[in-house]
């Protein structure tokens, strides 16, 4: 196994190289990215980021998938800054708290702008999440193939010329790619990067689930309309900081509320879900060896945010950081009984039962004392679970 002399990142995750100096790509792209000789690149990507924005549709100029985060607000008020009118599309997961939703309808809110939000038959949705946990380690799949379905057909239907995404999370949390090599989302990044490579029809092919009418939504979006309808990040075309820029959105009066999240110090990236930092860390920890909140260290240390000593501290003892309660949404959200839970953590999470919150386990060990987000007014989350019910049907 070999460490970045700079982050100290390893090579068994997320697809991390490392040049002959022992520099991780993250690193070497981060360092590029930000050099003063590259000023003319991030000029000549602007401007053709300015070519996608000529082209406007009939009535909406871009569509705009959102998870109710600070990027979200971000990106928004970039595009409104720029003279484009976005539609935003939000897909129910079913994971959300009700910080989310008052996210979600202060952006519409104050931006003054449309949204559709769709809402999966939840009978079917549960099914299909157990199904993806069970087979595949995911319970992200499911909303995944819906939201990027969605997104398409909705463009198509409404004759949106552009999708635009904010942060491209290869390049910047893994330096996957360069940042001038303008990566677009198309069939292969869809299956690499959101549906890890499992494909509609694997995943469907299940004697436990229901009709062909009941799953036509969970699938990968129609080959033609991901030729016609460009995805862009907008990471891939303005100089990103995403620490920098979630902070100045939350001081602002845009009506973005950050909020306390688990088994990590950030309180804007991915707030508002009850499950992205327990159930969905776990199986990324799981996988890929790397909880999310090691992204977020190793992207303040390299903004020089985090004091190496610190930095150091925490990601050579990072399960002392770590507790994940995941009871709740398997005996809650998909019906399983206790005894099925307590198998599920003997048999898929052994290795990880000191870091799961139980009878004899009530919290991490240690306390993140990192005082990035520290000046913000922070929110906490009084209902875990918020099913909405309004929105569209499908």
């Amino acid at each position: 196994m070999r460490n970045c002399k700079n982050c100290f990142s390893t090579n068994d995750n997320f697809g991390i190289t490392f040049d002959n100096s022992n520099i991780c790509s993250s690193c070497s792209n981060f360092f590029l990215r930000n050099n003063e000789s590259s000023k003319d690149i991030w000029k000549n990507l602007y401007q053709k980021l300015l070519i996608f924005f000529e082209k406007k549709g009939t009535h909406y100029d871009c569509l705009v998938p959102i998870r109710g985060d600070a990027e979200d607000f971000f990106v928004i008020q970039f595009l409104i800054e720029h003279n484009l009118n976005p539609l935003i599309l939000a897909v129910n997961n079913y994971f959300n708290n009700d910080i989310y939703w008052s996210n979600f309808h202060n952006l519409i809110t104050y931006y003054d702008i449309d949204s559709i939000s769709i809402n999966p038959n939840i009978d079917i949705y549960k099914r299909m999440v157990k199904e993806s946990f069970t087979k595949f380690d995911d319970i992200y799949l499911p909303y995944k193939l819906i939201l990027w379905n969605s997104a398409y057909e909705l463009a198509e239907s409404k004759k949106i010329p552009l999708i635009i995404l904010g942060q491209c999370q290869p390049i910047e949390f893994s330096g996957k790619f360069r940042f001038y090599d303008e990566l677009k989302l198309s069939n292969w990044y869809l299956r690499e990067h959101e549906f890890g490579n499992i494909s509609s029809s694997a995943f469907c092919k299940t004697e436990t689930l229901l009709s062909e009418k009941d799953i036509l939504s969970y699938v990968e979006p129609n080959e033609k309309l991901l030729k016609k309808i460009p995805a862009i990040f907008l990471s891939n075309y303005i100089k990103w900081d995403q620490l920098t820029q979630n902070i100045s959105i939350s001081n602002s009066n845009v009506g973005y509320r950050p909020s306390h999240n688990a088994n990590t110090y950030d309180v804007c990236e991915n707030n508002g879900s009850y499950i992205y930092y327990h159930l969905h860390d776990l199986l990324r920890y799981k996988k890929f060896n790397k909880p999310k909140v090691k992204n977020h260290l190793e992207r303040d240390f390299r903004f020089d945010k985090i004091k190496k000593d610190q930095y150091f501290s925490i990601i050579n003892n990072i399960d002392d950081y770590l507790c994940y309660d995941i009871e709740n949404f398997f005996t809650n959200f998909l019906d399983i009984s206790l005894s099925g839970y307590e198998w599920i953590v003997e048999n898929k999470f052994l290795k990880y039962k000191n870091i799961i919150k139980s009878k004899y386990i009530n919290g991490p060990k240690k306390k993140f004392n990192v005082r990035t987000f520290e000046k913000l007014k922070i929110y906490k989350s009084i209902q875990e679970i918020v099913l909405y019910d309004k929105g569209i049907s499908i």
